[in-house]
């Protein structure tokens, strides 16, 4: 199996990052799966080459296009959001965040989050 983790930035020091794209990464490569780390949307090329893509907390424009051209490309495509993006004022406080992540919804294949409160909230 070969999964790509689109995450915003490669940071350590962000536990999101860390423990939903970084850690699963590494945990999949021990298993015996090839894992790969994005902080910029894949080339179609790269695409290709994967069984699945997961966004990892990154709702904004660039991520919906990397979820568009997946999907286009047949690449299943899993949606991990951790932060309540319906928040007024969350991210730059125009809602860009929660109007992505609906047209993104639209065509993932799954979403996952943090918990019952979170998909209480995406539901």
């Amino acid at each position: 199996m070969k999964v790509g983790f689109y995450v915003q930035r490669i940071d350590v020091n962000v536990a999101s990052i860390l423990y939903r794209g970084l850690y699963p990464a590494a945990q999949l490569c021990r298993a015996g799966h090839k894992a790969f780390v994005f902080d910029f949307p894949p080339s179609s090329r790269m695409m290709r080459a994967l069984d699945a893509l997961v966004i990892v907390k990154g709702m904004n424009h660039r991520a919906y296009g990397a979820t568009l051209r997946a999907r286009a490309l047949g690449v299943p495509v899993v949606l991990d959001i951790c932060d309540d993006i319906f928040v007024p004022g969350y991210g730059k406080g125009d809602g860009a965040e929660a109007l992505n992540f609906r047209a993104m919804s639209a065509v993932a294949s799954a979403i996952v989050t943090t918990g019952p409160a979170m998909v209480a909230v995406l539901r």
